[in-house]
């Protein structure tokens, strides 16, 4: 994807960031993603969220890019076939998310572009539901799609991640690699408590974190209140203990979890069943070391279809398939016939589920990220060759970069 952030760089320098371009800099901005897309990228992606910062504290450029610039932009995608991909904004108060999907409603009737959006349940954010408006638009012959994690995303905490209590800088000035020997000091500990005690925001903290279990499976679908606030209250300790504790009966592999979105199972249910919604949104591309979403494959065929029951196995694979190929107009796959490209995973769905997300250091400069593994796969095959049996990669690698020009 073409990203607005340097495109308005490329255009506009630093003005980008605080200020929206003119009318000669839009045509060069969407000249610049039109020309993306002919060049092969698969489209282009921008942010509406003023979550989403730069290092200094400012919403990144096209935060607040206006309408007609929005649908400049998606003229030029469109005339390349591309696909325009946003984050709208759904925590704002009054008509943000409204405002946001008109002016995604005018881009898709821009050269008849396709659009996907971060579509994320709303009890948590809006009320009433705003996606009654995705319906009008797609009524209207709008080409607009939804995606979403089919569980709750959020940060994983464990003794490797950053994502640590507050006041906590003296765990996290130290080696990763050597956290679990510093915990297992009682004086360092006692430090740790003191300061998360003194620090106004770690019951805050503890009030949003859940434990994840001691199995090899991750529990994401605990009660709302099931918090480790709930579990110190409890053992009668401060959360800051508990979250010691844990973690050394643990041998230090204790994880929790920090979600927040998706978090009513109830509304993501009734999300992942509308016909324009496709599963996916992880966000461990863009936080390796703080957020492991990648398993959501696992999570829903196992919750969803194998245990809920309330979502067909025939629904869910076509979601990940075929409708997932139709968003982004991958026209040569998706369904298993004669002629077309298939990958395929043969699974024992009785077996099927995520593991519990663990620390690696396989990037460079023995940097770290969040990987989280899978059971019930029995082969994956691409292009003709096994790449994956029982669970474990063969070491084969058969696929392509895709691009749009192909």
């Amino acid at each position: 994807m073409a990203g607005h952030g340097a495109t308005r760089f490329y255009v506009m320098g630093h003005r980008g960031i605080d200020e929206n371009p003119n009318a000669s800099e839009i045509a060069e901005i969407a000249a610049l993603a039109g020309a993306s897309v002919r060049q092969g990228a698969v489209g282009f992606s921008t942010n509406r969220m003023p979550g989403h910062r730069l290092p200094d504290g400012r919403p990144i450029p096209g935060t607040f890019a206006e309408a007609n610039e929005v649908e400049a932009i998606c003229r030029e995608v469109g005339a390349g076939n591309g696909l325009f991909q946003c984050v709208p904004h759904y925590t704002g108060e009054g008509d943000w998310i409204e405002n946001d999907f008109k002016i995604l409603g005018q881009g898709a009737k821009s050269n008849d572009t396709r659009i996907l959006f971060s579509a994320v349940e709303t009890n948590t954010f809006q009320k009433p539901d705003p996606h009654h408006l995705i319906e009008r638009l797609r009524s209207e012959g709008c080409r607009i799609y939804g995606v979403t994690v089919p569980r709750c995303g959020g940060f994983v905490s464990n003794l490797k991640t950053p994502i640590l209590f507050p006041g906590w800088k003296a765990l996290h000035d130290i080696n990763e690699n050597e956290r679990l020997k510093a915990i297992q000091d009682e004086e360092f500990r006692k430090q740790l408590i003191v300061a998360a005690k003194e620090h106004p925001e770690s019951m805050h903290f503890a009030k949003r974190c859940y434990w994840m279990g001691d199995g090899e499976r991750p529990i994401y679908t605990k009660e709302k209140d099931d918090t480790l606030a709930a579990l110190a209250s409890l053992a009668g300790e401060h959360p800051a203990e508990t979250w010691l504790r844990i973690t050394l009966e643990s041998d230090g592999a204790a994880n929790f979890h920090q979600p927040f979105f998706n978090r009513d199972f109830e509304a993501v249910g009734k999300l992942m069943k509308r016909d324009w919604v496709v599963p996916g949104l992880g966000d461990a591309g863009a936080h390796v070391s703080m957020i492991m979403d990648s398993g959501w494959p696992s999570f829903y065929l196992s919750h969803w279809v194998r245990e809920t029951e309330q979502i067909t196995l025939e629904h869910a694979i076509h979601s990940m398939t075929q409708r997932a190929a139709e968003v982004l107009d991958l026209n040569d796959r998706g369904v298993l016939n004669v002629g077309k490209r298939a990958d395929v995973n043969i699974i024992d769905l009785g077996s099927l589920a995520e593991r519990q997300p663990e620390v690696v250091t396989d990037f460079p400069h023995e940097k770290s990220r969040l990987i989280q593994r899978g059971s019930g796969y029995k082969n994956t095959i691409v292009n003709g060759q096994i790449i994956l049996e029982n669970d474990e990669l063969t070491g084969n690698r058969n696929g392509r970069i895709l691009r749009s020009t192909d």
